[in-house]
C-alpha cells in the first residue's frame, strides 16, 4: 500500500490534495479517517479492510470509492472441502458461497460512500474479469437505482462530472 501512496502523491504533486494511508499493522483507522476528513485541501485516503466496517463519512467529505479487485476471498483448504460437500448434493457452490460471501463483502466497501439521502458519489472496481456471468450480479452489492457500467479508464472523470463530483 505505501508504494500505491508514493505513486499517487506522484501523480498529484502540485495539487492540495494529501494521500493519507495506514504506515503499521497496528495504525488506528479512526485516526486516519478523522484527519482525512479534516483536510482542507482534500485528500486520498488509503485502506484495507479495516475500513470496511465502522467508518462513516459522510457528505461531501467521501466522494469516491476505488476498489482495486472483487472481493473474493482466498481459497483455503476447508472452504474447498465445504464446497466440494455442497456440490456432491448438486448445488452450485461458487453460487452459494463465494459468490454470496464477495457480493457482501462488496456492500461493506460501497456501504462506506453512500451513508444517507442527499450523498451521492462513485464507486470504481478495478476489474478485468466483466466478461464473467457473475459480474451481472454485482448490481445485488449496491443501492436501488444504482447503475454499473464497464468503462475505459479514461472514462472516470466524465462519469464524476456527469454527477456533479469533485465542485466545490
Amino acid at each position: 500500500m505505501r508504494e500505491v501512496a508514493d505513486l499517487v502523491e506522484e501523480e498529484l504533486s502540485g495539487e492540495p490534495i494529501e494521500v493519507l494511508a495506514p504506515r503499521r499493522a497496528v495504525d488506528e483507522p479512526g485516526s486516519l479517517v478523522a484527519r482525512f476528513r479534516s483536510l482542507p485541501g482534500g485528500g486520498v485516503l488509503l485502506g484495507s479492510r479495516t475500513f470496511w466496517q465502522g467508518v462513516d463519512i459522510q457528505g461531501d467529505d467521501l466522494q469516491a470509492v476505488v476498489i482495486e479487485k472483487l472481493p473474493f476471498e482466498v481459497p483455503r483448504e476447508l472452504r474447498r472441502r465445504r464446497e466440494a460437500q455442497v456440490g456432491e448434493f448438486g448445488e452450485n457452490a461458487f453460487q452459494r458461497y463465494r459468490l454470496g460471501k464477495m457480493l457482501l463483502n462488496l456492500k461493506q466497501m460501497t456501504g462506506r460512500l453512500i451513508r444517507g439521502e442527499s450523498d451521492r458519489g462513485i464507486v470504481v472496481i478495478v476489474e478485468a474479469r466483466t466478461d464473467r456471468g457473475y459480474f451481472g450480479q454485482l448490481e445485488a452489492a449496491f443501492p436501488a437505482g444504482s447503475s454499473i457500467r464497464v468503462v475505459d479508464a479514461e472514462e472516470i472523470p466524465l462519469l464524476a462530472a456527469e454527477i456533479g463530483l469533485g465542485e466545490p
